[in-house]
């Protein structure tokens, strides 16, 4: 496939972003994100500049969640206040964290920021949570998030009952949260209880949050990569940033028991070819590793 990055520049950036502490990381995608969001709805202000701020949120909101969660959102309060410029990504999701830790379900987080914590930076217009949910977390949970949050009890309750997803949203932001329903197996059991401490700074204060261990994230990504019939760019990639920056500081045990385990040994076996060898095997870790 194509790349515009060459093979020199590829290597100095996976050196830089191996010296970078986690908040290095983690406010690089925040940033990559809010120049994302700021971009794109100063776009649809350039095109329909009679809208108004909530009118200019649902569209945006359609345009990249589609039809059906706009007009699920539409007529709410809340869309009008906030501004979707101060790190939408970290503003929609400190307060469903909060939720998680108050009510002591066991949480961490996933999908694309997760990889790009661990790896490669790039935009991301929705974040993944794994929580251990159970039929009595609904209401309360729903009390929790208030009214900066659209959430269907009905949904969250349904996708508790069958271990699958549900999203909701923060009107303020009009940002997308999708939570998975940690599921009972023995692997979904694992990437739990192997969860890690995270702690970031953002705006000079520290914010401190559960994420998945790189293994895990790489291990998921690849999953989500077979299910997708091998065709998502921005997976495979994801996971190549994860295996390029952290390298030698992998549990490749682990990694190679569950890849098997899951029936994605191929995938990533296949990924490991697509990276040179010095780009997995060098580099020491920094004073702050992930």
């Amino acid at each position: 496939m194509l790349s515009d990055t060459s093979a020199d520049a590829l290597r100095v950036q996976i050196e830089l972003l191996r010296k970078a502490t986690p908040s290095q990381r983690f406010r690089l995608v925040c940033d990559l994100t809010t120049t994302a969001v700021e971009l794109s709805r100063a776009a649809i202000r350039r095109a329909g500049p009679e809208l108004s701020e909530s009118e200019a949120k649902l569209r945006w909101a359609e345009l990249h969640y589609g039809g059906q969660l706009a007009d699920q959102v539409r007529g709410h309060s809340r869309i009008a206040a906030g501004d979707m410029s101060q790190i939408p990504l970290f503003a929609a999701l400190k307060p469903v964290i909060e939720a998680f830790e108050g009510l002591s379900v066991a949480y961490y987080l996933g999908g694309s920021v997760a990889s790009s914590f661990y790896g490669v930076a790039r935009t991301t217009l929705d974040a993944d949570l794994v929580a251990d949910l159970e039929a009595g977390h609904a209401p309360p949970l729903i009390a929790r998030l208030g009214d900066e949050y659209y959430a269907s009890q009905e949904a969250i309750s349904d996708a508790i009952a069958r271990k699958s997803c549900f999203n909701v949203i923060h009107l303020p932001s009009m940002f997308k949260v999708d939570v998975f329903v940690a599921k009972p197996g023995l692997y979904d059991r694992q990437a739990l209880a192997r969860r890690r401490s995270a702690a970031v700074f953002l705006g000079g204060v520290a914010e401190d949050f559960m994420i998945a261990s790189p293994e895990d994230v790489i291990l998921s990504k690849l999953q989500w990569f077979r299910l997708g019939q091998q065709v998502s760019e921005r997976q495979w990639q994801d996971v190549l940033g994860v295996l390029r920056v952290q390298g030698p500081r992998l549990d490749e045990a682990y990694l190679l028991k569950w890849a098997r385990e899951l029936g994605i040994g191929d995938l990533l076996a296949r990924a490991r070819q697509a990276i040179p060898s010095p780009d997995l095997h060098s580099g020491g870790r920094s004073s702050q590793d992930a």
